[in-house]
């Protein structure tokens, strides 16, 4: 397993331009959805580096189907609330912090609501394989729609 944690807690904070002229930018890492046995779901963003300024976002989906996006950054707007607060129950600002426990282990709280969260990430052979080509793709293959629905239909399968 890759050290995850040297390669992302020193990731700088700062202001990134897009490639694209109309486009918003973002260059970070994240947990992108977590569920639990119990129902609930749990996914952590962290952009150091983007248009608006540093923010992370932790997101939680109850059991009923209830969603929150907490936000540490300075604005709500240009987090993921602007994109995705209207289908949430609750988007608030809170304290996030995160604790590399080990290479690959993650130790995630939160001040309001309370929140201790630990994890350690793993990988599979496929995705070894893949994710060293894909970040060697051009830039520009992610425009033609041919080649995103393709990206779309190889990420159903894994």
């Amino acid at each position: 397993m890759r050290d995850l944690s040297s390669a992302l807690s020193n990731i700088p904070a700062l202001r990134g331009r897009a490639p694209w002229p109309n486009h918003e930018y973002v260059k970070g890492w994240g947990v992108f959805g977590l569920p639990f046995d119990s129902g609930h779901v749990l996914a952590l963003r962290v952009f150091p580096e983007n248009d608006f300024g540093p923010y992370r976002t932790l997101w939680h989906r109850d059991p009923s189907g209830s969603w929150s996006i907490h936000v540490d950054g300075s604005r709500l707007d240009t987090a993921c609330p602007r994109y995705y607060g209207a289908a949430c129950d609750h988007t608030g600002y809170a304290h996030i912090n995160l604790t590399w426990t080990g290479p690959a282990s993650l130790q995630v709280t939160m001040d309001s609501p309370s929140l201790e969260w630990t994890l350690t990430a793993s990988s599979s052979h496929l995705l070894d394989v893949l994710n060293p080509i894909s970040s060697a793709l051009p830039l520009a293959t992610w425009r033609p729609p041919s080649l995103v629905r393709a990206r779309e239909r190889l990420a159903r399968r894994l």
